[in-house]
C-alpha cells in the first residue's frame, strides 16, 4: 500500500536530475517545459509564470517550442510561443547559457488547418526542408527568440510522406504528385551542417520519426561525415509504448545511433489522468481542439479500457493515475527528457511533483501486466467529428454527450439525400 501526498512547500525530494544529451556536452533537466499552449490557451502573463516556476523554483533548464506553436495552428497566432519565450528571457535577464532551447521547423505536413475563421477554408502545409528554407526559417526563429543560436533544432515531420502519430503505419506516398520535390537526406544534412558551422544551431534532432527515418539519417551522416541527430522527440506514454519499444528503442541504443528520447505526450493528451473516463471533456480540452486520429486515438474504446485498468491499479495502491503515468516515463533509462505542458500553474506544479513518486518493482510489474493485456490500444479508426458544431450527434462523441442534440435542418437535408439515392438506385436508368 502506498500513500501519496503532494506537499508543494516541500518541493522535489531528490531535486531535478540532469541528463546529458548524447553526442554533446549539454546537460538538460529530466523534465522539459513544453510551450504548445503559450499564446493560445495560456496568456503571455501566465506563460511567464510557468517559465518562472519551472526555471527559478524547480531547476528546469530545458524549454521546447516550435514555429507552429501555439496549437491548434492558426495563422494569426503562429509564432507566439517562440516570441513569448524570447521576451521572457530578455525581460527576466536570463543568461543565454542558463537555458537550453529546443525548437522545431515543420517540414511536409498534410494535416489540414482551418484558416480565416471560415468553416470550409483549409490549407495543406506542404513545405519541404531544403537548405534555402532551413536557413531562412532559422534566421526568423533567432529573431523571434532574441538569441544568436538554437541549442537543438528539430526537423518536424519527415520529407517523405505524411506520417504522424495515429497514422496506423499506412504511409501515403504521393509518387505522382507534381509538387513532390523531396530533397534527399544528404541535402538536408548538408544544410544542417551549414547552420552548425555558421553557429546558428548547436545540434539537430528529429520529431515524429520512424525507425527507417532515424536509421537513414544516422547512416547517411556516418558515411558522409556529417552531423548526426542527438535527440528523437516522439510520443511515449503508458498507452503508446509499443511503437517505440519494438523498433525505435533498438535504433536509439548507444551501440547504434546513440540518440536520446525526448518523450512527448507523457499523459496522452491528458487522457492518462482519467478525466475522460467518467465525464465529458471540457470545452477547452485537447480532445475537443484536436479531433480525429491525432488526439482522438487516446480516447478509443481500447485506450479507455487500458486507462481504466491503470486507474484501478492506482486506486488499489493509493496513488494518483496522472503522476504515476508521468513518473513511469521519466524513470525510463532511455528517456533523456520528458516534455510536460500545462494550461495552469497548478497543473504544471503537480506535473513536476510527479517526480516524487517512485516506480517500484511491484508497480512496474503491474504496469507491464496491463500493457500486455492492451498491447496497442491507440491503434484504430477515429471518426472525424467537429465538436464545435451544433449538429454533432452526442452519441458519437468518444468523450461524452453534448448539451444540444442533432440539428433538425441538417437531419432533414440528410434524409432528403438518402431519399434521392434510394430513388435513383431503384430507377430503370440505374440498372
Amino acid at each position: 500500500m502506498y500513500v501519496y501526498f503532494i506537499h508543494h512547500h516541500q518541493g522535489l525530494h531528490d531535486g531535478m536530475h540532469m541528463h546529458k544529451i548524447p553526442h554533446t556536452d549539454i546537460l538538460v533537466s529530466q523534465l522539459c517545459l513544453g510551450t504548445m499552449n503559450f499564446g493560445e490557451q495560456v496568456s503571455k502573463d501566465d506563460a511567464y509564470a510557468q517559465l518562472d516556476l519551472a526555471f527559478s523554483r524547480y531547476g528546469i533548464n530545458f524549454v521546447d517550442t516550435s514555429d507552429m506553436f501555439p496549437a491548434p495552428f492558426r495563422e494569426e497566432s503562429r509564432y507566439r510561443s517562440e516570441r513569448i519565450l524570447g521576451r521572457w528571457m530578455k525581460e527576466r535577464g536570463i543568461k543565454r547559457n542558463e537555458i537550453i532551447i529546443s525548437t522545431k521547423i515543420q517540414g511536409f505536413d498534410s494535416m489540414l488547418y482551418s484558416v480565416d475563421g471560415t468553416e470550409d477554408a483549409q490549407v495543406h502545409m506542404n513545405r519541404f526542408i531544403n537548405k534555402e528554407y532551413l536557413v531562412e526559417q532559422v534566421n526568423f526563429q533567432l529573431q523571434r527568440l532574441g538569441t544568436d543560436y538554437i541549442d537543438v533544432l528539430h526537423l518536424g515531420s519527415p520529407d517523405r510522406y505524411d506520417k504522424l502519430p495515429g497514422d496506423k503505419g499506412r504511409h501515403r506516398v504521393e509518387l505522382e504528385n507534381p509538387f513532390w520535390t523531396m530533397d534527399t537526406t544528404r541535402k538536408q544534412l548538408e544544410a544542417l551542417d551549414h547552420l552548425i558551422k555558421a553557429g546558428k544551431i548547436r545540434h539537430y534532432a528529429l520529431t515524429d520519426e520512424t525507425v527507417f527515418g532515424l536509421s537513414n539519417f544516422v547512416t547517411t551522416a556516418h558515411w558522409l561525415n556529417l552531423p548526426k541527430p542527438v535527440l528523437l522527440q516522439n510520443s511515449f506514454n503508458l498507452l503508446e509504448r509499443n511503437e517505440f519499444e519494438l523498433g525505435l528503442l533498438e535504433a536509439c541504443q548507444p551501440t547504434f545511433a546513440n540518440v536520446g528520447l525526448m518523450a512527448k505526450s507523457p499523459l496522452a493528451g491528458g487522457a492518462l489522468t482519467g478525466k475522460y473516463l467518467d465525464k465529458p471533456a471540457d470545452l477547452n480540452a485537447r480532445m475537443r481542439k484536436f479531433p480525429g486520429d491525432w488526439m482522438g486515438r487516446y480516447v478509443l474504446s481500447s485506450a479507455q479500457e487500458a486507462t481504466r485498468r491503470y486507474r484501478t491499479m492506482c486506486q488499489e495502491l493509493s496513488v494518483p493515475l496522472g503522476p504515476v503515468a508521468l513518473s513511469y516515463v521519466t524513470s525510463r533509462n532511455f528517456v533523456t527528457s520528458t516534455v510536460i505542458g500545462a494550461t495552469s500553474l497548478q497543473q504544471l506544479e503537480d506535473n513536476i511533483l510527479s517526480l516524487n513518486i517512485p516506480v517500484t518493482p511491484e508497480m512496474e510489474a503491474r504496469i507491464d501486466d496491463i500493457y500486455e493485456m492492451n498491447w496497442d490500444p491507440t491503434r484504430g479508426t477515429v471518426e472525424y467529428i467537429d465538436p464545435t458544431k451544433d449538429y454533432t450527434d452526442p452519441s458519437t462523441l468518444p468523450w461524452g454527450s453534448k448539451d444540444q442534440d442533432v440539428d433538425p435542418e441538417l437531419e432533414e437535408l440528410l434524409t432528403q439525400g438518402e431519399r434521392y439515392i434510394q430513388t435513383y438506385t431503384n430507377s430503370p436508368n440505374s440498372k
